[in-house]
Order: structure tokens, then C-alpha cells, then sequence
């Protein structure tokens, strides 16, 4: 080999000790061997080099392997060679060299003369070189592996011309990798199309989590919690440059937690990595454009051209440019429309822009608004509203936000919304009466009743303007004009949210008394309101009409979101007139009427995924419940209405608390309670009474007579539907004292309190009522040893829930409910099939109770913590309630109690208790 030649260019980097080995990249390099061209093509820092430094390696060995193995000389192994390439390179003839070269450190008797010519004064013309290279390579006996690293420093159209003539005749005795910054000039379509073309991009150059922690553990001997990692992970979005210098900061650094929150690209390491090897080493129009357009968090073509504007077409073709130079640049559609910058690459370019650009501070205000006219102009109003505030223009910033309350709160987009508003100065917001009274409507939504009422105050000041010393600003005359009725509206909603319902009803009232010609809009909010109010008083006709008038307004103005989100509150008042096959079927169509990509409308999927499991689960089939709920579950955790979160935890609750698994069906009440968010839908199920349930199926009388003293319920108390559930809560107390005390003196007092529960429920067609009290009726009999009386409402109940197919009505009013059902299965009588099926599902059923049925024992005592632990747990506390009375963390006592039941030999809190007092260890009550 001539000595002209730079014999390093040759040498393959060897693999870095304690580097991290990726066999799922391993894997793809050994697959794209079956094609012609492996090209790993990603942004500076991605590990490109260090791949194939531990790739070439483990191919050989293992090639080397299998010959041996075959002792096949007629299949020699594969060898491979190796050239970096630089700016020099940009000649033909010295790029062939180069290439020769490499050729011969695996075969030197490759291509002598051509070599000699190659270095000679006249060197032969390219494709006459190339055709013998060629023809010297379709005679070798073995396969070989040709890299080629740095290819983006070539640049040259010559050069590239060559690589596609042999690319082109490639004998299948070579295989060409390219690892580069930029895309090559190359025939990459037609190679692809053909299957001829293996890639590795940046995405699957991203180190996984799992990497990275590998990373700063073997590489770095970094220790990281998995958290801090996942962080990091994020932050850098898998770069292998990005990631270690965050260990090379991390070196000597007490407070690792602190450094990862604080890790961005303005880090000393990171951003001098990305200013030299990025971001300088672009020509100056480039620069400018990355810098200038770094203000957006997407870019697209247009946006680009308004913000810098520039002529139509400049911004999309630079785009493409940027994105071709593998610039940190990612694609957020198939399409190639929009991007963002690689996060670290982007906060670089924001920190680097004042100074860098030579902005001043108005330059860099009138980049934002170019970026806020352009989004406003696409009806992007939150965008819009961003780069306005970013301008620090806060009088467009209410402007903005007044013409898009309308919009935005139909996409259920009110919290967002609200933010921009939140930060404007008061002096500008009390002002516009009309973004006043938006604001409270946005606080309302929130549950922020208090700084909605106070914003409603500011935006009513304005009705009597003659006082004012100054003139409001409005835009919308219209909605200035509708102000008394809007005020009208969101007190009633406000009235609701807070359970004054009479209040509620008389403020939805005035707000129907406006003009008729009133906007159509608000006439039909109001009548929704007024639904939520018969609905408190247990009027489900009345309701149903009023909240129709709603749906069928939604439905014309083509608000679909808003049609779902209220359908399936009506679908509820189905459910409690007993009718769970005909609430399903609506949930069902429901469901069919979601278009998949309209985001407003998939915030009711959540939902009416939640009904289809409530349906199931009363109906006993438990698969389809849980398959309902995980959808429920998927669906909210990416977009739902804002009480999701709490109907999600009431009704797992209500699953666990079926299966006895009373101490988790208390945890998800608490998490409902916490999430609970104040709204006009009437809370006919208060948290409070469904523990006190919970308690009493449980056992733990004390818990819920405890209950029943603190909300001052007696059996003589007026009824009304908000009062319903916890005066049957009431009942069940009393036929459970009854039951374990043998002391009946206040059973007197229950029959009357279900006669008019039941007379109040049949007056108003509310069926599942209905069903639950002649249950407790027949119960209240069996109790009084009445067996003859309890069967007439039992029979009732029946005839009622069979049609619908109710079975945890029935099955979780436990063991007094099934003794008189299989009374009636023996002595015989109407729907002895359903009977039948109801006793099945008693079978099922997982609670035990007794502490007969409970191992024996392991023998081992309990701590002094334990004992405290499992005497507040015979009290009825919850984890959250023990966590609080003991100082300890919720994760503490979830430990107590695994031990508790381990040494107890148990599997709950109900066997615990009862294997606690069996032991002496607690005081019988």
C-alpha cells in the first residue's frame, strides 16, 4: 500500500471497555447481511461507531466458528474492513484509494494495479476504476464486509455517483455499511423498494431504559435509582451522547435525584457537545433558522414561514434539508408535515437564541406573535394563546381567549384554557365582563366554586354600567347581551356542584324567564340543570325530559362530545329505573357513535366503557366487567371527563368489596373521596354510607353505627331521594344489630321506614329502589323469624329483577338473602330457574366469614405494632386511616398487615379480625 495513505483510516475502533451490548441491534445488523446495504444513518452522539465497533467482532468470531466447525474450506468465513472517511475524501480518485485500501488490509492482492493507477498523476476516470474494482470483487472466494464511517463528511456528488455504480452491479461477495450524520446521495428508494436496504435510525439507536441503566452502572459505576433513570431516559430520549455526559456530570454530585430534575441542554457538557458538533458545524442561514424556529415546540413548513417570514415553500424545503442532515429533528407524522427538536437539542437552541440571533427583546416578542396570528389563523387557539403569552402581550391574550372560550370548553378544554387566563393581569381581566363571566365558568368546571362565585361578582358589576368610571371592553356584543342569563346558569351550577338543589332550581328558573330570544344554547343548558334538580328530589321522568331538551340541542348543533357526555347521564336514570339491558344497549350504541379521532367525543369512551361494566357486574358476568374496566381504565388514563377518575374508583370498589376484599374496596373509596370534584350531578351515593356498607358486611358494627351518629340518621327522619341510600344503609344496620345482639326492640321502627321508601320509589318508577327495598323487607321478616311474610316481597323483587338479569342485588346482601332463597327453592314457587341461578352465583361467592373456616393458625405472635395495627383494623379503619392514627406512611402499614396475616395464617381483614379475637388477641365487642 502506498504510503501516500493514511494508514489509521484503516484501523476499526476497537470496542470500548464496559461498553453496553444491544443485542436487539446486534440482531438487525446480522439480518441486513441477507441484503446489499446496511446504512445506520442518526444525529451526532448516537452510538453509530461504537455499534459496529462491537458488531464486526462478535460476525467474525462467530463466521469463524462455523467454518471450523464444518471444516469447510470451500466457505471461508467473513472478514471485514474498515474506512473513515473525511473532508479530503471528496476527490474520486482519492475516495477509490481509500477504498481499494481498505479492501486490501482484508485481501492484499485486491485490485494491485488498479490501486497503482488510482495513485498515479492521471488516474483512470471513475467508472472505468469502479468497473474493475468491481470485477476484482466478483472473483474473491470470500464474503466481506465492507464499513464506511463519517460518510456525511464526503459530500461530494462524485463520490456519491461511484458508491451507486457499485451499488448498482454489487457482487454478493460484499456488504456495504454506511454509518453517517446526514443521508447519503444514494439511490435509497429504489434500493428499498427493491429489499436491498437495511436502516437503523435514530429510533433504533435510542438506548431502551433498561440500556441506560446498564449504562450508568457498568459504564460509568453509577448507581441510580430506577427512577432517576427512567428520567434520564426521557430527558434524553435515549441519545447515547446525552446520556453520558449526564453521568459524566452526575461524577462526585451528592444529590443525583437534584441533578436529574435540573439535567437540560443548557448543562455545561451537553451544551458544549451539541454547540461544537451540532449546531456550529452548520452553514450560517441554518443556524439561523434553527434558532429562530426553536421558539415552537412543532414546526411545520408554513408555521416556519410566518414566524420568519419567509417566501411560501422556504421553511418546508429547509425542513426537509435539516431533517435529510439527521439534525435532531423528529417527525410527529407519516406524512412529514410537523417536527419538534430532539428536547435536550431544542432547550439548547431557546438558551442559545437570544445571543446567538442577535434578538432583542422586541425581535424575539415578534417571533411569538407571528407564531400566535399563524396559529389563531388555523384555529388553533391554545397554540395561539401560548406564543402570546410567551410575548408577554397580555391585553391579546385576553382578546385570545375570549373568542375561544367557546370553542375550547365544547373540546372539554377548559382547564388548559384556563391557565393563560389565571396569569393575566387583574387590571385586564376585570375589565371584560364577558371573560369574567368565562372564567368563572372554567373555575366551576374545576370545582373551584368559591373563585368562581367571586368572578361572577366581577363579571355582574358590569350589568348596571352607569356607576362605572370606565367603559368595558367587549368583543362579543352577543355574549354581553346573554350576560344575565350566563350568570343565571352558573349559579344554578354553582348551586348544584354544592347541593343546594332548591336554590339550584330557582336560579335555572330565572334563567328561562330571560327573552325568548335568548340564545337557543342557553335555554337549553338551563333545562339540563333543572334535570339534575328533579333528579335530587327522585323525579326520573322529569329529569329524563328536561336533560333531553340538552341532548337534542347538542345533537342539532353537531356538538357531539357533549352529546355523549350527557347521554350517558341519561343512561344512569335507565339504570335506576331498572332497566340494565336497555341501559347497556345505549352504552353500546353509545360507544358505535365515537369517531376515532375526534378527541372531544372519545372523553365520554371512559364512561360509557364504565356503565358497560356496571351493567355486567350487576349482572353477574364478572369477565366482562373486568374487560370493561381495563378499557374504562386505558381510555381515562389518555383523555376523559374531569369525574372519571372518581366513578372509575367507586365502582372498582364495588367489584372488590363483592369478592370480600373489604380492606381494598375502603383504599379505592378513600382514592374516590380524594378525587371527588364538586359538579351539578346529584351525589344520590355518598362515600361516607358506602363504607358504612362496607363495614357492616364486614362484621364491624361499631364502624357503622359510629357513621350513623355522626350524620344523625333515625328511622323516623323526613325521606327524600338524596337521603335514600343512607336511610337503607340505616335499615341494614338495624337487621344486622338485630341479628347479633338478638335484640329486636328497634326493629318496630324499620318496617315502617321501608313502607314509605317503597311507596316514594314506586311513585316515581325508580325499579332498581324498589327491588333493594322489598329485599330488605322479606330480610327484615327473616329476621322476626316471619318466613311466610318475607316470601311476598321477596317473590315481588323477583318478578321485577328477573326480566333484567340483577344478580349482586341479590348475592351481596350475603347470607340472610340466600337462606330465603333456598327456602323458596325447596318449598318450590315462581322462577325457580332464577332462583337457581341466583343461589349459583351464592356459591361463588368468595367471602368467608366465619371463623371456623380460617387455617389454623401459625403459631407465631405478634409484635406490639401488630397487635395496635389489627386492633384499629377491628375498629374499621382503612390503610389511609390507620396511616394517619399511627404517623406511619400507607406502604407501612400495607406491610403490617401482610405480616399480621401471614402469622395469623389469613388472607383479609374479616379473617384476621375474626382469628384475632378467636386467639384473645382483641376484646370481644
Amino acid at each position: 500500500m502506498s504510503t501516500s495513505l493514511l494508514a489509521t483510516k484503516l484501523y476499526r475502533p476497537p470496542p470500548q471497555p464496559n461498553s453496553v451490548l444491544r443485542p436487539r441491534l446486534l440482531t438487525q445488523l446480522n439480518d441486513g447481511l441477507r441484503r446489499n446495504l446496511t446504512l445506520i444513518a442518526a444525529p451526532a452522539g448516537f452510538g453509530k461507531t461504537t455499534l459496529l465497533s462491537q458488531w464486526l467482532p462478535s460476525l467474525e468470531r462467530r463466521t469463524q466458528t462455523v467454518e471450523q466447525a464444518g471444516n469447510d474450506q470451500s466457505n471461508p468465513a467473513l472478514r471485514s474492513a474498515w474506512l473513515t472517511l473525511d473532508e479530503g475524501d471528496r476527490e474520486p480518485a482519492r475516495f477509490l484509494a481509500y477504498l481499494v485500501a481498505a479492501l486490501q488490509s482484508v485481501v492484499p492482492q485486491l485490485g494491485a494495479g488498479l490501486m497503482a493507477s488510482l495513485l498515479a498523476p492521471q488516474p483512470p476516470p471513475t467508472d472505468v476504476a469502479m468497473t474493475d474494482l468491481i470485477n476484482a470483487l466478483a472473483a474473491l472466494a470470500q464474503p466481506i464486509v465492507l464499513v464506511l464511517d463519517d460518510y456525511h463528511l464526503v459530500n461530494s456528488p462524485p463520490v456519491d455517483a461511484a458508491l451507486s455504480l457499485l451499488l448498482a452491479h454489487q457482487p454478493p461477495q460484499l456488504h456495504l455499511v454506511i454509518a453517517t450524520r446526514e443521508d447519503p446521495q444514494l439511490p435509497l428508494a429504489r434500493l428499498r423498494a427493491r429489499g436491498a436496504l437495511s436502516e437503523l435510525r435514530a429510533v433504533d439507536l435510542r438506548f431502551t431504559p433498561l440500556e441506560a441503566s446498564a449504562l450508568f452502572t457498568k459504564t460509568e459505576g453509577l448507581r441510580l435509582s430506577a427512577e432517576d433513570v427512567a428520567a434520564l431516559e426521557r430527558c434524553t430520549e435515549g441519545w447515547a451522547a446525552g446520556l453520558r455526559l449526564a453521568a459524566l456530570s452526575l461524577r462526585g454530585h451528592q444529590d443525583s435525584a437534584g441533578f436529574v430534575r435540573s439535567f437540560s441542554g443548557s448543562h455545561r457538557f451537553v451544551r458544549d457537545y451539541l454547540l461544537e458538533e451540532v449546531l456550529r458545524q452548520q452553514p450560517v442561514l441554518i443556524q439561523q433558522f434553527l434558532l429562530r424556529t426553536a421558539i415552537l415546540d412543532r414546526l411545520c413548513g408554513p408555521l416556519c414561514d410566518a414566524v420568519l417570514e419567509a417566501p411560501p415553500g422556504v421553511g418546508q424545503a429547509t425542513l426537509y434539508a435539516i431533517e435529510r442532515a439527521n439534525l435532531f429533528l423528529v417527525p410527529l407524522d407519516d406524512e412529514r408535515r410537523w417536527y419538534r427538536y430532539h428536547h435536550l437539542f431544542g432547550e439548547l437552541l431557546r438558551q442559545r437564541l437570544p445571543q446567538d440571533a442577535g434578538l432583542s427583546k422586541d425581535d424575539l416578542a415578534g417571533l411569538h406573535l407571528r407564531a400566535s396570528d399563524w396559529y389563531e389563523a388555523q384555529g388553533l387557539m391554545l397554540e395561539a394563546l401560548d406564543h402570546a403569552a410567551a410575548a408577554a402581550d397580555p391585553a391579546r391574550v385576553a382578546a385570545l381567549a375570549e373568542c375561544s372560550w367557546a370553542q375550547l370548553d365544547s373540546g372539554f378544554q377548559s382547564a388548559a384554557w384556563c391557565r393563560w387566563v389565571r396569569q393575566l393581569p387583574e387590571a385586564v381581566l376585570l375589565t371584560r365582563p364577558v371573560l369574567c363571566m368565562q372564567y368563572a365558568s372554567a373555575l366551576s368546571n374545576a370545582g373551584d366554586l368559591e373563585g368562581s362565585t367571586a368572578r361572577l361578582r366581577d363579571a355582574e358589576r358590569w350589568l348596571a354600567p352607569e356607576g362605572q368610571a370606565e367603559e368595558p371592553v367587549v368583543l362579543l356584543q352577543a355574549q354581553f347581551a346573554a350576560l344575565p342569563m350566563q350568570i343565571a346558569i352558573l349559579r344554578a351550577y354553582n348551586a348544584h356542584a354544592a347541593g343546594d338543589f332548591a336554590a339550584a332550581a330557582q336560579h335555572a328558573a330565572c334563567a328561562l324567564a330571560q327573552p325568548n330570544d335568548a340564545q337557543p344554547l342557553l335555554r337549553a343548558q338551563a333545562m339540563s340543570l333543572l334535570s339534575f334538580s328533579h333528579l335530587a328530589e327522585g323525579d326520573i321522568t322529569a329529569a329524563e325530559r328536561a336533560i333531553n331538551v340538552w341532548i337534542a340541542y347538542t345533537r342539532e348543533a353537531g356538538q357531539l362530545a357533549f352529546t355523549l357526555a350527557s347521554s350517558f347521564y341519561l343512561v344512569e336514570m335507565r339504570l335506576a329505573q331498572g332497566q340494565l339491558r336497555e341501559a347497556a344497549r345505549l352504552y353500546r350504541q353509545l360507544l358505535e357513535l365515537v369517531p376515532p379521532d375526534d378527541e372531544g367525543a372519545s372523553r365520554a369512551v371512559p364512561h360509557l366503557h364504565l356503565g358497560l361494566a356496571l351493567v355486567a357486574h350487576e349482572q353477574g358476568d364478572g369477565p366482562t366487567a373486568a374487560r370493561h374496566l381495563q378499557a374504562s381504565k386505558e381510555a381515562g388514563e389518555r383523555v376523559a371527563l374531569i369525574d372519571w377518575p372518581f366513578r372509575w374508583h367507586l365502582l372498582q370498589a364495588r367489584v372488590k368489596a363483592s369478592t370480600g376484599d373489604w380492606e381494598a374496596a375502603l383504599d379505592l373509596l378513600d382514592e374516590a373521596g380524594r378525587r371527588y370534584v364538586p359538579n351539578p350531578v346529584p351525589d344520590l351515593r355518598p362515600i361516607a354510607a358506602l363504607k358504612a356498607r362496607v363495614r357492616l358486611r364486614q362484621g364491624n358494627l361499631a364502624a357503622a353505627s359510629a357513621w350513623a351518629a355522626e350524620v344523625g340518621l333515625k328511622p323516623a327522619d323526613e325521606l327524600g331521594y338524596l337521603r335514600e341510600f343512607e336511610q337503607l344503609t340505616l335499615v341494614r344496620l338495624l337487621l344486622a344489630r338485630a341479628r347479633q345482639q338478638q335484640d329486636h326492640d328497634e326493629l318496630p321502627a324499620v318496617f315502617p321506614l321501608l313502607v314509605r321508601l317503597l311507596s316514594a320509589a314506586e311513585a316515581t318508577g325508580r325499579v332498581e329502589s324498589v327491588i333493594e327495598i322489598l329485599l330488605l323487607q322479606a330480610m327484615a321478616h327473616e329476621v322476626c323469624s316471619e318466613p311466610s311474610q318475607a316470601r311476598v316481597p321477596l317473590e315481588r323483587a323477583l318478578a321485577l329483577a328477573e326480566p333484567e338479569g340483577y344478580v349482586r342485588l341479590f348475592v351481596d346482601e350475603g347470607p340472610p338473602l340466600a337462606r330465603l332463597l333456598e327456602r323458596m327453592r325447596d318449598t318450590g314457587g315462581l322462577m325457580q330457574a332464577y332462583v337457581h341461578t341466583l343461589l349459583n352465583a351464592f356459591g361463588k361467592q368468595a367471602t368467608l366469614h366465619p371463623a371456623s373456616h380460617l387455617p389454623p393458625p401459625s403459631g407465631e405472635s405478634l409484635s406490639e405494632r401488630e397487635r395496635e395495627v389489627l386492633r384499629l383494623i377491628a375498629e374499621g379503619l382503612s390503610n389511609q386511616e390507620l396511616a394517619v392514627r399511627l404517623h406511619l406512611s400507607p406502604q407501612t402499614v400495607k406491610v403490617h398487615t401482610r405480616n399480621i396475616y401471614s402469622k395469623l395464617g389469613v388472607s383479609s381483614r374479616t379473617q384476621a379480625v375474626a382469628r384475632g379475637r378467636a386467639l384473645g388477641m382483641l376484646e370481644l365487642p
